[in-house]
């Protein structure tokens, strides 16, 4: 999105009208996505938080640093009410009735699933979901807006090894998935917050890992050819954007 305003307003048109109805192209799609196909559609998340990162597009770096280190505290906050399916007594009868309707339904009785299904996704979405993508909004036209993917030969590699702590968060996150961390709801409610910002923390630290990773190839002589490839190809995608 930050990108796109700059390529849209150095074109001399309004960026913004260009990127509320791109979001909502995104909406209407994920919409159609989502009723007739498959409930677990992402673009409807992704358009709603678009929508909602647009005031803060044209902000200073530090500025979205700010928004997103409060998005990550909004994300942790212990009044937040839980997402419904999760509680263990609403599991095994909500699942078999998913089961029955997607093995022995008929196309109308799967639709009528999905969409009974469709409104707890979306409480998830707007109460659990939100916050930390809001956050990764703002951090990636945060680092945008500073420059550093424009001129990737310019940043500092010693900093830039520094902020890449990949083997760290990668660890965390596979430690949480297969349960040699414990899980963030099974901990005591004082405990909650730390785990919760410790695992947030820990896939924005990958996917700053690949980043930082990309740009310090690129850095590298031995790149070659292969880096003005992917310069090249990146040329083209912002293009089309």
């Amino acid at each position: 999105m930050a990108i796109s305003s700059e390529r849209v307003l150095s074109a001399g048109a309004p960026a913004y009208r260009f990127l509320v109805r791109k979001q909502l192209a995104l909406l209407a799609i994920g919409l159609i996505h989502a009723i007739l196909i498959w409930n677990g559609d992402i673009l409807v998340g992704y358009a709603m938080v678009g929508l909602a990162f647009l005031p803060f597009l044209r902000c200073r770096p530090r500025t979205l640093l700010v928004v997103a280190v409060l998005g990550v505290i909004a994300f942790m906050l212990p009044h937040l009410p839980d997402f419904p399916t999760f509680t263990p007594a609403s599991r095994p009868p909500r699942s078999a009735t998913q089961l029955s309707a997607f093995q022995h339904g008929t196309w109308l009785q799967v639709h009528a699933q999905q969409m009974a299904d469709l409104k707890f996704i979306y409480h998830y979405i707007a109460v659990h979901w939100w916050p930390p993508q809001l956050s990764a909004f703002c951090l990636g036209a945060a680092v945008w807006y500073s420059g550093l993917l424009k001129a990737p030969e310019k940043a500092p590699p010693r900093a830039l090894v520094r902020a890449a702590p990949g083997v760290v968060s990668l660890a965390v996150i596979c430690g949480s998935r297969v349960g040699i961390l414990p899980r963030w709801r099974s901990v005591r409610p004082v405990l909650r917050p730390v785990l919760q910002f410790s695992y947030v923390l820990a896939y924005f630290g990958l996917a700053f890992a690949y980043g930082a990773g990309i740009l310090l190839l690129l850095q590298t002589s031995r790149c070659g050819d292969g880096c003005s490839w992917w310069r090249a190809r990146a040329d083209v995608a912002q293009a089309i954007i």
